[in-house]
């Protein structure tokens, strides 16, 4: 069983609360969960801490995720607890700064993880905060015990790739027409800027990757 683990917060330091910024009317979270949805996965959780519980719940409901909370800075923690409570066999691991994951993305992880039987899988060369990483929850277990570094617990999958002796660990390249050096993701206003321009007049379910991507390759080659 695969599960959807998308994390978010509200404090972030750089764009405090940008997980509730209106793109096109809808706020930032809503637009990686309503594309999420169309991942190949049965369980759909919301990972929060209980501070920021209140203000991301309706989000969460409006669009199908259950609000999960744990610790507020052991973000690897967090994942640990919702494995023990979810029981899934693989996470697609998500985070609520990328608008534009790709579901087509998230499931060519998916189905690299599993050709590979990996514990840590992903996808290089395409737009950053496109994609999930695919974790395998028995080792994602592991690093919670293992892991000392607070690095790996507040960003959750380091000690799994910093570890291949221990973990098997996969890259695959970018699927035809979608690999491309652009930034998908939003960690400061000027992202923000970028972002809301390319989303213009569209809805999660409608925007394209693949044609932004296109659009700018097409861009590129003009210069």
């Amino acid at each position: 069983m695969n599960a959807v683990f998308l994390q978010a917060r509200l404090n972030s330091s750089r764009l405090p609360g940008k997980a509730l910024m209106l793109l096109e009317g809808i706020p930032l979270i809503e637009w990686c969960m309503r594309r999420l949805k169309a991942a190949e996965a049965q369980d759909f959780v919301l990972l929060t801490c209980e501070r920021d519980a209140g203000r991301l719940r309706p989000s969460a409901e409006r669009c199908g995720f259950t609000l999960f909370t744990g610790s507020e800075d052991d973000v690897l923690n967090r994942f640990a607890s919702a494995v023990l409570y979810f029981k899934p066999d693989m996470i697609l691991r998500a985070t609520g700064d990328n608008p534009f994951v790709s579901p087509f993305l998230a499931g060519e992880t998916v189905r690299l993880a599993a050709s590979a039987r990996a514990d840590y899988a992903v996808l290089k060369n395409i737009p950053v905060g496109s994609s999930v990483e695919a974790v395998a929850a028995e080792a994602l277990l592991k690093a919670a015990v293992r892991a000392e570094d607070a690095y790996e617990h507040e960003h959750v999958t380091p000690y799994l790739y910093r570890h291949p002796e221990t973990f098997r660990v996969v890259s695959g390249e970018a699927p035809p027409g979608y690999r491309s050096p652009l930034s998908v993701t939003v960690d400061t206003e000027d992202d923000f800027r970028r972002v809301s321009a390319w989303a213009a007049g569209r809805t999660p379910e409608t925007f394209s990757l693949s044609e932004l991507i296109r659009t700018h390759s097409a861009a590129d080659g003009e210069k």
